[in-house]
């Protein structure tokens, strides 16, 4: 591996040509899914509640860091203990939820 090239430091292994030479429908459908988020996004600003929308979002992501999250450990701390894995020290066991 080298250092410093555009690929070792995560460069997108697609690029516009490659998405150019798709078959069209793609293409079709990209740009429906653009112009869906365009629609929602000035569906959003033009409503008066957006502030508040965007407090409500923004207390969701707190919430979940700070409440959710930590009971997802304890969880998964429990069952561990519950369950050891075989020979280890750590867990062999996982508790998953989607975040």
């Amino acid at each position: 591996m080298t250092f410093g090239t555009a690929r070792s430091l995560g460069a997108p292994r697609h690029s516009l040509a490659g998405v150019l030479r798709r078959p069209p429908l793609h293409l079709v459908a990209l740009l429906c899914c653009g112009a869906l988020a365009g629609y929602a996004a000035l569906g959003v600003l033009v409503n008066p509640v957006w502030p508040r929308m965007l407090l409500w979002f923004a207390a969701a992501i707190v919430a979940h860091d700070v409440v959710a999250f930590p009971l997802y450990a304890a969880a998964d701390r429990a069952l561990c203990l519950l369950r050891p894995g075989p020979g280890s020290t750590t867990c062999g066991c996982h508790c998953s939820a989607p975040a």
